[in-house]
């Protein structure tokens, strides 16, 4: 009679899996792109109630107009312009 042996490999259903470091790694990656984002958000809602306070005459001492707080604020808070 024969026998017949299997090995089973390294990365069997039985093993631990070799992309659990970069589960790891992704989960944190994702909270800090999420902690981030939350971030940046509220930054972006104080510079435009800060702006919003000022005068006519202050934001144009700044270089910009009323209508362009929200830009401001954007860029200010993000560090980019929107597309």
């Amino acid at each position: 009679m024969k026998t017949l042996t299997l090995a089973r490999p390294a990365s069997g259903p039985l093993s631990a899996p070799a992309s659990t470091v970069s589960m790891g790694e992704g989960a944190r990656t994702l909270f800090s792109r999420a902690w981030t984002s939350v971030k940046q958000r509220y930054q972006y809602g104080e510079l435009v109630r800060e702006l919003e306070g000022y005068r006519d005459r202050d934001l144009a001492d700044m270089g910009f107009d009323r209508s362009e707080i929200r830009r401001v604020a954007y860029e200010g808070a993000y560090g980019r312009s929107r597309a």
